[in-house]
């Protein structure tokens, strides 16, 4: 998970062997600063304090399917970047949705909590039964 990387950090996130990027960011994808790598390129706009289910599910998919390993960023890589993370991490590695939320909460993540209360709320709230078989897990 990260911020927006450079120009120069998509080389070297190459370099260190990620094989896919996928961007949160709403009205920015990573084409122009990746131009000259072999990076898999993946975009889903989110606005953070517009994410639901549906989008959670997306994310995850896209996840799961691409090709290893992967990194996901959006401007800051905490708000849109910290709940799929935390998502996943409910989802895939069975954490309990509390220490995934105590996580997502710690200072030197990020979150704007102020700003985005509606991101832990989508995480107390989701319906992980469902997106495992959504996800066909």
């Amino acid at each position: 998970m990260s911020e927006q990387p450079s120009k120069k950090e998509f080389y070297r996130l190459e370099d260190f062997g990620i094989k896919t990027i996928l961007n949160f960011r709403r009205l920015k994808d990573d084409a122009k600063k990746a131009k000259g790598t072999q990076l898999q390129l993946e975009h889903l706009p989110l606005k953070a304090a517009e994410i639901n289910e549906k989008d959670i599910i997306t994310g995850l998919q896209i996840i799961n399917t691409a090709q290893k390993p992967i990194l996901i960023h959006c401007w800051h890589g905490s708000d849109r970047t910290g709940v799929m993370t935390a998502a996943y991490r409910i989802v895939f590695e069975n954490w309990s949705k509390e220490d995934a939320i105590k996580e997502f909460r710690r200072p030197e993540f990020g979150y704007h909590e102020k700003w985005y209360p509606n991101l832990v709320d989508l995480l107390n709230d989701l319906d992980v039964t469902k997106i495992r078989d959504e996800l066909g897990l």
